[in-house]
């Protein structure tokens, strides 16, 4: 089984099913793992489920140059971490904290109702990332 077909419904016993975006993230995450000379780190959880979310950019001269991240938690938190990434890199600073979580989402083919709370705790944590002065270190996410 595919690790987004174990992720089952909340009461149920058939899996949730996702668009071939997401599935495509979770075989070949981008940009995984913590991020070496990161200028901005940024953590989050989403109590409600437990996802959690590490974010690493690397922020010059007001651009995304490169962005990295770590996750826990069901199929797209983590497919939303890694396409986060996608989405952000190369981006002015200004254009990063417009983004929604109806971006993220819509990258990855749209996601069931009950999961769409891992595209706003993506969004949540690349705001609060860059909402930093300098880089916030702090533990790397264990898996």
């Amino acid at each position: 089984m595919s690790p987004a077909s174990d992720d089952v419904r909340p009461g149920g016993d058939r899996p949730f099913r996702y668009g071939p975006a997401v599935e495509d993230h979770l075989a070949r995450p981008r940009n995984p793992g913590p991020l070496a000379g990161a200028t901005h780190v940024a953590r989050g959880t989403n109590d409600a489920c437990g996802d959690e979310l590490v974010l690493y950019l690397v922020v010059r001269a007001d651009r995304i140059e490169r962005a990295a991240f770590q996750a826990k938690g069901c199929a797209p938190a983590l497919a939303a971490g890694s396409i986060t990434t996608e989405l952000v890199c190369g981006l002015a600073v200004a254009d990063a904290l417009v983004l929604e979580a109806i971006a993220v989402e819509r990258a990855l083919g749209g996601l069931p109702r009950a999961k769409r709370h891992a595209a706003t705790l993506a969004i949540a944590v690349l705001r609060s990332a860059l909402a930093q002065k300098r880089l916030q270190p702090g533990p790397p996410l264990v898996s």
